[in-house]
């Protein structure tokens, strides 16, 4: 029984890797104002651990 190679699977893409620093500065300007939201909303309901 003869097997098929499949080609896609011989060369792997990679794509160049982002500094450590600018993946944290990312996410921390994504999250940042969504926490800071999520907690005056948590304010606003009078929940004590925010």
């Amino acid at each position: 029984m003869s097997r098929k190679t499949n080609r896609d699977h011989a060369k792997r893409q990679q794509r160049p890797m982002q500094e450590d620093e600018a993946i944290a500065r990312q996410i921390s300007a994504l999250l940042t104002p969504a926490l800071a939201k999520q907690k005056k909303y948590c304010r606003q309901l009078g929940l004590r651990e925010c």
